[in-house]
């Protein structure tokens, strides 16, 4: 395979589980707006001029954001979690058993940097969704996270080998805005 059609392989298989992930996860339940984009893993590659690493990480990346948003649709924790110790899967189900519907989930994937045999990916992810509380009444919850994956080639695979999460916030739809800071 030449190096031109492999990127283009890699390419296509990038575009299709994007494409793939939100026509399951939208057939998969009452929930809108479910995506995974994926358009600034090429801009990377293209800048640094390491198109096959970009590539090849960005896929994975983005599968594994696929894995977790067809999970939330499901209201599967362990399909989002399959690694998962039985504390974070409780905790992950508890949420999504809370969870009446789904209004966006978005991932955005960026690979920041890729060798031959390791990667750093940002996947951005932003939740809104409608929960169902303990004391019957409903109420929007709006979240935001990064986080920064380091993955690493091992042997013709790449494997997420740990990630953090930055950049938290969380807060309710009805919740006031703070007031701007007097000067």
């Amino acid at each position: 395979m030449t190096r031109l059609s492999r990127l283009n392989s890699l390419l296509s298989q990038i575009l299709l589980v994007a494409i793939t992930t939100c026509a399951q996860a939208q057939s998969a339940g009452p929930d809108k707006n479910l995506e995974v984009r994926v358009n600034k893993v090429l801009a990377g590659c293209v800048e640094r001029g390491l198109c096959a690493p970009h590539l090849e990480v960005g896929l994975e990346s983005a599968k594994a954001s696929a894995r977790y948003m067809r999970g939330w649709a499901l209201r599967d924790a362990r399909a989002c979690l399959p690694d998962g110790d039985a504390a974070s899967v409780a905790n992950l189900q508890q949420r999504m058993t809370m969870t009446k519907a789904i209004d966006a989930l978005t991932v955005d994937v960026e690979v920041e940097s890729a060798t031959e045999n390791s990667a750093i990916v940002f996947t951005r992810q932003r939740f809104s969704r409608m929960l169902r509380l303990p004391d019957g009444t409903e109420r929007k919850r709006i979240t935001s996270v990064t986080h920064r994956e380091q993955w690493e080639r091992v042997e013709i695979r790449w494997r997420l080998r740990t990630f953090t999460e930055q950049d938290q916030t969380a807060k309710w739809e009805d919740e006031p805005q703070a007031a701007p800071p007097k000067r």
